[in-house]
């Protein structure tokens, strides 16, 4: 039966660490500055479904550019889940996103729902969580990360991104954490797209996560899509040869 009282609003920026602590719940393990880059790189792009005005459901759907949007933070209360409320603010979250291709990074027991909603698989990947090593120093073979370029970056960035995202990069460097570093990614005096290393929080349990990608079948290209959340830039692997990486 349909709940009359479920309606789907946008979440704004100070709202969306609900997302972040959702996610968090599910094991998902976002990261520690997550919301605010999130936010300031689509301030329209959560959703928050609510069932007689309580938080019941959140979805992500950023579109970057007219071709390209990333759908993620697919997220129904647990308590209230299998009562059609997750289909509900999935299907708001699609018409948001028009006729863009959609990439998502899906979850494994999701996989049949995401085929009937018009996607195809794309490829796995295996999250790796564990208890962090110390910082490494920064040594003569690495510097700070705002020490480097943005152009290289945002080329980088454009190596395993289908679409350009500066907002979200300026965001995501400029983060409070603890120090990001960049190193070349082959011994050469010739220019070269930087490596750009970030700490996992500390305090995890081991684990290691499966998941899926997947693409709009309507896709006429292939299309390889980083298993991150928005597109973050922070994967443990992927069957490209990206060299931003956690």
């Amino acid at each position: 039966m349909k709940d009359d009282s479920f309606r789907v609003r946008t979440m704004p920026p100070e709202e969306v660490t609900l997302a972040v602590d959702w996610a968090a719940a599910e094991g998902w393990n976002p990261g520690l500055t997550d919301a605010s880059c999130f936010a300031a790189a689509a301030p329209d792009g959560f959703l928050l479904g609510e069932l007689a005005g309580a938080p019941a459901a959140i979805l992500s759907v950023v579109n970057y550019d007219e071709h390209f949007s990333f759908l993620d933070f697919y997220i129904v209360r647990p308590d209230l889940r299998g009562r059609g409320l997750g289909l509900r603010i999935w299907q708001a979250g699609i018409g948001r996103a028009g006729s863009r291709a959609i990439g998502l990074d899906g979850v494994v027991a999701q996989q049949e729902n995401y085929r009937k909603s018009g996607f195809v698989f794309a490829y796995n990947n295996i999250r790796y969580g564990g208890w962090v090593a110390p910082l490494v120093e920064v040594t003569p073979t690495t510097v700070p990360l705002t020490q480097v370029s943005f152009d290289l970056i945002a080329r980088d960035d454009a190596t395993v991104f289908p679409s350009a995202r500066p907002t979200f990069l300026y965001a995501w460097i400029a983060a409070p954490r603890e120090p990001t570093v960049a190193r070349p990614t082959i011994p050469s005096c010739q220019p070269t797209p930087a490596r750009t290393r970030r700490r996992l929080s500390a305090g995890m349990n081991s684990k290691i996560l499966q998941n899926s990608a997947f693409i709009p079948s309507a896709v006429s290209r292939t299309v390889s899509l980083r298993s991150s959340r928005n597109g973050f830039p922070c994967n443990a692997t992927t069957p490209n040869s990206a060299r931003i990486s956690c």
